[in-house]
């Protein structure tokens, strides 16, 4: 199953998304449909959630939620329930993905 993941806690900023192609890395959701605020959600993919989090030292710093949606499916402003999932699980994840 396709997953996507969020890092909650962690400084949007400093994730380095310039980097990463928007739909296939990561995803970015306007959670109230205001512009000038900074309410939005990202979503990353397994392997690029893994590399952020091991490349910044964010693993005692961040909460990984993994969502049961691709990057490219993402629901458009609903109440999205993420599971709370530790790093060995998203290890996991990503190398299940990588067999496939």
């Amino acid at each position: 199953m396709a997953c996507c993941y969020e890092l909650v806690g962690a400084n949007i900023d400093k994730l380095g998304l310039t980097s990463l192609q928007i739909g296939r890395d990561f995803a970015c959701l306007d959670d109230d449909g205001f512009r000038n605020d900074n309410k939005e959600s990202v979503y990353l993919s397994g392997d690029v959630a893994l590399k952020k989090i091991k490349a910044l030292g964010l693993e005692n710093k961040v909460t990984i939620k993994r969502y049961p949606f691709s990057i490219s499916l993402i629901p458009a402003r609903q109440e999205i329930i993420g599971e709370t999932i530790s790093l060995s699980q998203l290890e996991n994840d990503v190398q299940s993905d990588a067999n496939r």
